[in-house]
């Protein structure tokens, strides 16, 4: 025999059914299987007790005569056809002494997947029952794994809705978590900073310079705690999909002095000078002007964090001619981000590279939650940076808005460009 994908052990441990009226046929066929190693042989003489033993025995193959007086060997091989199931591989010779082509059409179109002639070659019988018996367990093989693949993403599967209910239970304690602590957090801290302010005033006159910076430190790192605790819950909202946009008609001019002025307080006393550069004219925009406003302050407050001398510069790109505001730049001069680095900055609790939390402060979630603001509003944020010269930060507020291709890309968009922050440049 050929060399064979299955082991001879299996091919000789097969269930074969031989069918045929002429018990001297059956006896022939016996002895050349019995001599090549096969020991399951059955062999039945009556058609019609073929389909009931062929239920019983589950035979790996069928060889069957055509011309049979109970019952006609076409009938037999449409009932085992038709009791097998879709996805098995019954292979059925057909041994007949009938030799015309409308026997042989008949029988392969019923279901047959070999056809030979009597008187047979004892060779060719055992070389194509070997072929039948081969495919045969191949593909039961293949049926197996398929089994045992189904069974392991059925199993998968219920994992995953495990995991994805436990999650889903999860967050919604989460969410439960941080409306309590919310509420929780944010009247004793309010009280604290209320109280600081007040302390401040100095009404009686009988608080010390001393006393006054400690309650001003007191009042600073209770809005720095606040800040935090309002940046957690915002970028909880973003995860569960809660963050709603409310458009309305922007002065995007007005928003970026507007912005400038609140965030004076981050560059005083520091050797970081604010320069703004805003077109002539305008055309506002539909946007959130809430979200806008604290994507650019935490966008500019970076830009003071990883400034140490130098200057940043917020700007406005539009349409030629139009006045439709296409970008919004923030632009710094600080210690850059290294470029295997940038897509990760805009991930929760990640800064520009593994020191920086050591030498500025800040949680890490700014970026983040800039970004998610600017997808809930259909911007994209993207920066571009070179270490030692800076970073730009762009907000691309259209579809059709380009984002700067380099830092001196960048920095030439605004060249040359006012330094003056309430004047308006061209």
């Amino acid at each position: 025999m050929p060399h064979s994908p299955v082991s001879p052990d299996q091919l000789k441990d097969a269930c074969l059914l031989l069918v045929d009226d002429e018990q001297t046929n059956l006896t022939l066929l016996r002895l050349i299987l019995g001599r090549a190693g096969y020991t399951r042989v059955h062999t039945l003489s009556d058609a019609r007790d073929v389909l009931p033993l062929a239920r019983a025995l589950n035979p790996d193959l069928v060889v069957l005569d055509l011309r049979m007086p109970t019952m006609s060997g076409f009938t037999v091989l449409e009932g085992l056809v038709e009791q097998t199931a879709p996805d098995e591989f019954l292979p059925i010779l057909v041994v007949t002494g009938d030799a015309s082509q409308t026997a042989r059409q008949r029988a392969l179109k019923l279901g047959a997947k070999d056809f030979l002639t009597k008187p047979f070659e004892a060779t060719e019988v055992l070389l194509r029952i070997h072929n039948l018996l081969v495919t045969r367990m191949l593909h039961e093989s293949v049926r197996a794994q398929n089994e045992l693949l189904e069974a392991k993403v059925t199993e998968r599967t219920s994992q995953l809705e495990r995991a994805a209910a436990q999650a889903e239970e999860a967050n919604r304690a989460k969410s439960v978590f941080l409306a309590t602590m919310s509420h929780e957090l944010h009247t004793p801290l309010n009280a604290v900073i209320g109280f600081a302010n007040e302390l401040q005033k100095n009404h009686a006159g009988n608080l010390l310079p001393q006393d006054l910076t400690y309650v001003q430190r007191i009042s600073s790192n209770g809005l720095q705690l606040l800040r935090v605790i309002n940046d957690v819950l915002d970028l909880s909202k973003v995860e569960a999909g809660k963050m709603e946009v409310e458009l309305a008609p922007v002065a995007l001019d007005r928003l970026v002095l507007d912005t400038l002025k609140d965030m004076e307080s981050r560059s005083v006393g520091t050797a970081v000078v604010p320069r703004v550069s805003l077109p002539p004219s305008l055309v506002p925009i539909e946007s959130d002007e809430h979200k806008l406003k604290r994507v650019l302050m935490n966008l500019v407050d970076n830009a003071v964090k990883f400034t140490e001398s130098g200057s940043y510069r917020v700007g406005i790109i539009t349409t030629p001619g139009t006045g439709r505001p296409l970008r919004l730049d923030v632009i710094d001069t600080g210690v850059g981000i290294p470029a295997n680095r940038l897509d990760k900055i805009f991930g929760a609790f990640e800064q520009g590279e593994s020191g920086t939390r050591r030498r500025h402060e800040g949680t890490g979630l700014g970026l983040a939650i800039s970004r998610a603001l600017c997808e809930a509003m259909n911007y994209r944020l993207t920066v571009v940076s070179e270490p030692g010269r800076g970073s730009a930060f762009s907000v691309l507020l259209s579809p059709d808005a380009e984002p700067p291709r380099s830092y001196d890309d960048a920095l030439r968009a605004y060249a040359p460009a006012s330094s003056d922050l309430t004047t308006r440049g061209s």
